[in-house]
């Protein structure tokens, strides 16, 4: 399995979402997501979100290799099919 790259955060936003997070609040500088009593907080700017931020984030949310890159796949055509 390739190793996961540093995605843009509205497609992060969107993996969340596709794995049932709703958005919480949305900020100057970020959104929050919640599932269950789960929060993700994702920063809304910068051409990529780090490591240091998306790996917690999946990890919490119980999100393996696997699941992200099938998710992903589906939130990239999604993301591309809409012009967002």
């Amino acid at each position: 399995m390739p190793p996961l790259a540093l995605i843009a955060p509205r497609l992060l936003k969107r993996i969340l979402e596709l794995e049932g997070y709703e958005l919480e609040g949305e900020y100057r500088s970020c959104w929050a997501l919640m599932k269950d009593r789960h929060v993700a907080v994702i920063p809304k700017y910068g051409d990529l979100v780090s490591f240091d931020i998306m790996e917690p984030v999946l990890h919490g949310a119980g999100i393996d290799h696997q699941k992200y890159f099938e998710l992903k796949k589906r939130a990239e055509s999604e993301v591309a099919g809409t012009g967002r």
